[in-house]
């Protein structure tokens, strides 16, 4: 994507470069997460934050997003499928009237999603999530050889791309 300006005289194919840069960082973020998402279970990642005495705000916030994500994927599929049986989703219904199925999905999506969040933080105020004093755990988080070798493939990888942007 920084190059493809550079070789290409046109400016529609530095925009599409821009764009491909731009769409490849989010999808690298975003594949980081759902593979945090579907591996990690939230009380070994809450378990792992308080070990490296992230602040409680984070703590909190992310062990309820790896809990609701998941919630909400089921709910949009159960929202998609019912408007299916009703004869409102599909390509066509979305082409015809786009803004009547987007409205049909949003708000009973929206509907479902506050009641889940209920649930999800009833759950968390019962297991303790915002407690003062930290809940002790089954398998406290160890920094292993793992670990080590994550960093140092990270640190190299910082490196090669400060030295590619600035020696050129």
């Amino acid at each position: 994507a920084y190059l493809l300006p550079l070789a290409a005289p046109w400016p529609l194919l530095g925009l599409i470069g821009v764009m491909g840069e731009f769409t490849l960082r989010l999808v690298a973020v975003g594949g980081i997460a759902a593979h945090l998402i579907r591996t990690i279970p939230p009380t070994r990642f809450t378990a792992a934050l308080r070990a490296m005495r992230v602040p409680e705000a984070f703590t909190v916030s992310g062990a309820v997003m790896l809990r609701f994500v998941p919630t909400i994927v089921a709910e949009a599929r159960a929202v998609r499928d019912a408007m299916r049986l009703r004869g409102l989703g599909g390509v066509t219904g979305m082409l015809r009237h786009p803004l009547l199925s987007v409205e049909y999905f949003t708000v009973p999506l929206i509907a479902s999603s506050l009641r889940s969040a209920e649930d999800l933080s009833a759950s968390a105020l019962l297991r303790g999530l915002g407690s003062q004093p930290w809940p002790t755990t089954m398998h406290p988080p160890r920094f292993g050889r793992a670990d080590a070798v994550a960093v140092l493939a990270v640190a190299l990888l910082t490196t090669a791309t400060l030295w590619w942007r600035y020696t050129r």
